[in-house]
């Protein structure tokens, strides 16, 4: 279903025309976290995210390289609704690691971008999974 804007009046000569525009209502209409788990792979690493609360997550590589399958860390999360379906989080890893994800979950989709401690920047993306969660 696509979005229509009816009834625009050209004020130069009176015309009057339908707009439609190409972005499509969203399937998502709720975006409470709070208590919702994803899992999505990037590359050879393989995340699970549970939202704690909706300003606070828990991440957890589920497999990745470099030994590093297991690692996990709880992070207070700055958040940004974008659309209903769009929100960008933020937040510092200890390690001084730089996220900011934008979750796309009407395309179920999850843009990652990290600036390392020496200043790399590092994007990705993979598709999002929801999975049941135990709250």
């Amino acid at each position: 279903m696509l979005n229509k804007l009816q009834g625009f009046v050209d004020r130069s000569g009176g015309l009057t025309q339908t707009i439609t525009f190409g972005t499509s209502v969203s399937k998502w209409k709720d975006s409470t976290l709070k208590c919702k788990t994803f899992e999505y792979r990037v590359d050879d690493y393989h995340l699970r995210i549970k939202f704690l609360e909706e300003n606070k997550l828990f991440w957890e590589y589920l497999s990745a390289p470099y030994g590093l399958t297991g690692k996990n860390a709880t992070e207070q999360i700055e958040r940004t609704q974008i659309r209903t379906d769009m929100i960008i989080l933020r937040w510092k890893e200890a390690d001084g690691i730089n996220v900011i994800d934008v979750f796309d979950l009407d395309n179920m989709v999850m843009y990652a971008n990290f600036v390392t401690i020496d200043g790399e920047r590092i994007s990705a993306q993979g598709n999002l999974m929801e999975v049941k969660s135990d709250c």
